[in-house]
């Protein structure tokens, strides 16, 4: 299993054990887990957790989850809070695109759309640092555009992709 860790995050020593369990006794292809965000000023002070609204205790296909996301309006689609089963990876050739700011929006879309059983996690474990200088918070006005053009792109490629797997059968 792997899980991609924000350098200014912190996790509750308990975390990894407790999503691996999860994961095998589940026999889930990814976790979600939950967190709650930080202020880099303030670390003591935490707010409300990531997310509220996802299916707690049931394992659902990455299809299900899509759906379910869209109609509770709470995408949780931060990869850190992924533990996601190395052969899933592998098996679809899954990467970042480099430089691309909110890659997490697709790669866990692509993520989703390749999964079988993803189980969910309500305990805020991880501890995300809401920091006001990062790139993400003060993107270059040029590539934030450019960077949702290539991800509504990769999506409707995807999705025509898949209307085409269902139109062979």
């Amino acid at each position: 299993m792997d899980s991609l860790f924000d350098s200014d995050d912190f996790i509750k020593p308990q975390l990894l054990a407790h999503w691996h369990q999860l994961a095998c006794e589940q026999h889930i292809d990814v976790l979600i887990g939950n967190g709650e965000r930080y202020d880099v000023h303030n670390p003591q002070k935490h707010q409300t957790t990531i997310h509220q609204r996802q299916p707690y205790q049931q394992v659902i296909s990455g299809q299900e989850w899509v759906i379910h996301a869209v109609t509770q309006h709470q995408w949780p689609h931060f990869v850190w809070l992924q533990f996601i089963r190395h052969e899933i990876i592998k098996k679809h050739h899954l990467r970042f695109i480099d430089g691309l700011y909110h890659e997490d929006i697709l790669w866990t879309t692509q993520l989703a759309l390749v999964t079988q059983r993803i189980g969910f996690d309500d305990q805020p474990l991880y501890y995300y640092c809401a920091n006001p200088n990062s790139i993400t918070r003060k993107p270059n006005p040029q590539k934030k555009p450019s960077a949702h053009k290539v991800i509504c792109k990769s999506l409707y490629n995807s999705c025509s992709l898949q209307i085409n797997n269902i139109n062979h059968y």
